[in-house]
C-alpha cells in the first residue's frame, strides 16, 4: 500500500509564478493563460485597503483568488506578498430592492 499523493494542480503554479514574475501586470491585466474577471475589496484599514484578485484558468475555466493590498497614500506601497493564490469558487448573491421614501 502506498502514500497517496495530492496531485499537482498545473494551474496554481503558473499561476504563482506569473504573479511572482509580474504582480502588478496580473492584478490589473491577467495575460494570455489567466483572465482576470474580478477584483473584490475584503477589507480596508488606515493604510491599504485588502483586495482579492479573481482569475480565471484559460485552459481548465477554473477560478483562483489572489489577495493583495493597495496603499492608501503616498507613503505606503502596493503589497503583493500577504498572501498565496488559492482556488475560489463563484458564489451568488440575491439582489434585494430597497424603496427609500423622502419628503415631497
Amino acid at each position: 500500500m502506498g502514500i497517496a499523493v495530492k496531485p499537482v494542480n498545473n494551474d496554481l503554479e503558473k499561476l504563482r509564478v506569473a504573479l511572482e514574475e509580474y504582480p502588478e501586470d496580473m492584478v490589473y491585466d491577467g495575460n494570455d493563460e489567466f483572465d482576470l474577471v474580478d477584483t473584490v475589496e475584503t477589507d480596508s484599514g488606515r493604510w491599504h485597503r485588502y483586495m482579492l484578485a479573481v482569475f480565471r484558468s484559460n485552459e481548465t475555466g477554473r477560478y483562483y483568488g489572489f489577495p493583495y493590498s493597495v496603499g492608501l497614500t503616498e507613503n505606503q506601497e502596493n503589497e503583493y506578498d500577504i498572501g498565496e493564490p488559492e482556488e475560489v469558487a463563484k458564489k451568488t448573491t440575491r439582489m434585494v430592492e430597497i424603496i427609500e421614501w423622502t419628503k415631497v
